[in-house]
């Protein structure tokens, strides 16, 4: 795709950047609600949130931050 940003006049190629570059930006959010939604799920099980974090090899506040999320999707 980079390569194809060298053909295109300066200002084709920047609108195709910001395009994919919002594209993936949404692309994110969506895989950040869905494991926020499923870091919840395994909280809702009664999981201390310390095992939850070892699992995933991430901090406690990872874990925190991403159930204050899918508090607020709800």
């Amino acid at each position: 795709m980079t390569d194809a940003l060298a053909g295109l006049p300066l200002a084709d190629a920047d609108r195709l950047a910001r395009e994919q570059v919002e594209h993936h930006r949404e692309q994110m959010s969506t895989w950040r609600r869905a494991r926020a939604q499923r870091i919840a799920q395994e909280r809702a099980t009664g999981r201390p949130v310390t095992d939850i974090a070892a699992d995933m090899g991430v901090h406690v506040q990872v874990v925190y931050e991403l159930l204050r999320e899918a508090k607020k999707a709800d």
